[in-house]
């Protein structure tokens, strides 16, 4: 008698339209505060931290709470990356796609309050180049692309390297780590991706950072703009993706060294596993902060800062910044890259990453080249 009930139940039910839905039992066991305010989307979690997560109905019960519960306003706008904050507003938090919801309201007109203990720069002294130590001989690559050029004016030089450039999308600079920073001659991380600021040798095509993808060294690594992109005000221009100055670094430290220009310190503030430093800058001409990479990079870091002199003179009229103004680095800034590259000659791996730009962007770094350049142009 039961069961001929049910049917006829299910009967009237089918002519009427009516279905019978079994409810799915749900428990969720993520939550934002294991996910990362922010993360991308994560297929195998059953509740998401993203930005969209509102809009389809499937954030984790601390969303609101843990995520939305900062702002610029509350942690101020630029400097480095701050952990263990829901959402960020250092000036690289677009890349990362983790900013408070009130980043836009930032600007260069109203930055973030900058260390009392700084006392105002002192003018910078004119310092004579140091001699350059012994640099590796051109590459066939190199002297045919410099064959006939005229080097001996900054307008010369930007002409040549601009001449036959290729502007890299922003995510094609992914592509160009997994074979222009793999397998570099004389270095011990081969088969991986090399770090400039860690001596992790990275998995090509794995571990690159997103939203806010890391929480300590080690956990990924992202694209440093060594000339930070605030200096000319995030446009998205060449320079923006540029090879020889966007290069591959554990996003953990790069945080750390958020905007600051580099320089020299003695007494850090913090310490990376490998030594890069932040702190108080010992370099003639600035005390305020400053970050140091450790000699591992000093002169790559250097030649970059040099390239982007010239390669982008007249083209970035943002900023007045600590260490630049526009494209054109300031005299202690201008010092210390000359001493850093004179005591840091390029390496083997070096000049073949020149070979490997040239190949992906279409010009090449001329500091790596030439050991008198830079003497030549800067002084």
């Amino acid at each position: 008698m039961w069961t001929r009930n049910f049917l006829v139940a299910l009967c009237i039910a089918g002519i009427h339209g009516v279905r019978f839905k079994r409810k799915r039992s749900v428990t969720a066991t993520s939550s934002c505060q294991s996910i990362g305010c922010f993360a991308d989307y994560n297929r195998s979690a059953d509740c998401q931290c993203n930005k969209d997560c509102g809009k389809y109905d499937n954030c984790c019960s601390d969303f609101e709470s843990l995520c939305n519960g900062a702002s610029c306003a509350v942690i101020g706008c630029g400097g480095a990356y701050q952990p263990g904050q829901p959402c960020q507003c250092s000036d690289d938090c677009e890349s990362y796609g983790n900013c408070c919801s009130d980043y836009n309201e930032c600007s260069d007109t109203n930055p973030a309050p900058t260390p009392t203990s700084s006392p105002p720069s002192p003018p910078s002294p004119t310092v004579e180049p140091p001699e350059p130590g012994v640099w590796p001989p051109l590459s066939a690559a190199a002297e045919r692309y410099w064959e006939g050029a005229n080097m001996n004016t900054k307008g010369n030089v930007k002409q040549r390297i601009t001449n036959g450039a290729r502007k890299l999308s922003y995510g094609a600079l992914w592509t160009f780590y997994k074979s222009g920073w793999r397998n570099l001659p004389g270095q011990p991380c081969q088969g991986g991706v090399f770090d400039v600021y860690s001596t992790k040798c990275w998995t090509p095509g794995n571990g690159q950072c997103g939203g806010s993808g890391y929480r300590k060294e080690g956990d990924c690594y992202n694209r440093e703009h060594s000339w930070p992109k605030s200096w000319w005000d995030r446009v998205k221009n060449s320079a923006y993706s540029d090879v020889f100055h966007v290069v591959p670094s554990d996003g953990y430290v790069n945080g750390k060294r958020g905007s600051w220009p580099f320089g020299e310190v003695s007494s850090p503030t913090y310490t990376s596993n490998e030594g890069n430093k932040v702190g108080p800058c010992d370099t003639p001409g600035f005390s305020g902060t400053c970050f140091e990479p450790t000699d591992r990079v000093k002169g790559l870091m250097a030649r970059g800062h040099l390239y982007m002199g010239v390669r982008y003179m007249g083209e970035l009229s943002c900023c007045d910044k600590d260490a630049v103004n526009g494209a054109e680095m300031k005299e202690w800034t201008i010092a210390l890259m000359l001493k850093w590259n004179a005591a840091f000659p390029p390496p083997a791996w070096e000049s073949e990453f020149n070979n490997r730009a040239q190949g992906s962007q279409g010009n090449r770094n001329p500091f790596i080249d030439f050991s008198d350049l830079a003497g030549k142009l800067y002084r």
